[in-house]
């Protein structure tokens, strides 16, 4: 971080901040790119960035920027938020902000949607206050579960176990989509973005009837076993998909939804 710590004390974030901020432009574009490199790897740039206003810059050129602009400035968006709580913070209290998100997931460029489901992800895990607002966002999450590459599958899959915590009209809104049954699909495919499908699923069958009903109808109980038995067998990531399968199945099995729980 050492050399990207100079371009933050020489006020080099201020600088292509106030470039965003000029609105669509080539200088724009150029400077939103540099700014979404400068904070991948660096918390002193995040800081800087967001001490400048970079997000409300970020905010502007994701309402008005063409798609080549508006992936860039949700690049940018993504990183600002890496490890970044105060960002966090300060995104989800803009009224504006993540209804535009939200936006951007159903209709944004292939890499745009991904990253967006990622920012509803971290959205949802910081503010339950907005859950409301990323319901409208459930059927292109369910999309990218059927059609997204490794890691769009695992963003969209970490919105939804968080979108539902709590939320029966989210949980609803899932299982309406056919997001059951393609959250099973992506336990079935196995690796990081299982582990988040599987979590998801257990959310959606908390206290729900109806989406208990479509998981068994969708053979979750056996897919359900068979991830815990490889899981207790091979051990490492298998773990965290041991207690999301257990939990899964206490969800779908147990009639008493004082038992029942979501995972965090």
């Amino acid at each position: 971080e050492v050399g990207w710590q100079q371009l933050a004390d020489g006020g080099g974030m201020e600088l292509l901040v106030d470039l965003m901020r000029q609105g669509p432009s080539r200088a724009a574009e150029a400077a939103t790119a540099a700014a979404a490199n400068a904070m991948e790897a660096s918390g002193t740039n995040r800081a800087a960035f967001g001490r400048a206003g970079g997000l409300a810059a970020v905010m502007g050129l994701l309402r008005g920027g063409d798609p080549r602009m508006q992936e860039n400035a949700m690049t940018c968006l993504w990183n600002l938020l890496t490890d970044n709580k105060e960002a966090e913070g300060e995104l989800v209290r803009d009224p504006g902000s993540i209804p535009l998100i939200v936006q951007h997931v159903l209709t944004g460029t292939t890499a745009g949607q991904e990253l967006a489901a990622g920012c509803l992800w971290k959205a949802c895990s910081r503010d339950h206050a907005v859950k409301e607002q990323v319901g409208a966002a459930i059927p292109g999450l369910v999309q990218l579960l059927l059609a997204g590459g490794p890691g769009a599958k695992e963003l969209a899959a970490g919105a939804l176990r968080s979108a539902c915590i709590g939320s029966h009209a989210n949980r609803d809104a899932i299982r309406r989509c056919g997001g059951i049954a393609a959250l099973l699909q992506v336990v079935r495919l196995g690796g990081r973005a299982a582990v988040q499908a599987c979590a998801a699923l257990t959310n959606a069958c908390a206290e729900s009837e109806h989406n208990q009903r479509a998981a068994e109808e969708e053979g979750a109980v056996p897919l359900l076993v068979a991830v815990l038995r490889d899981g207790v067998t091979h051990g490492g990531e298998g773990r965290e998909m041991v207690e999301c399968a257990v939990t899964g199945l206490r969800n779908l099995c147990d009639s008493n939804a004082g038992l029942q729980a979501e995972l965090g």
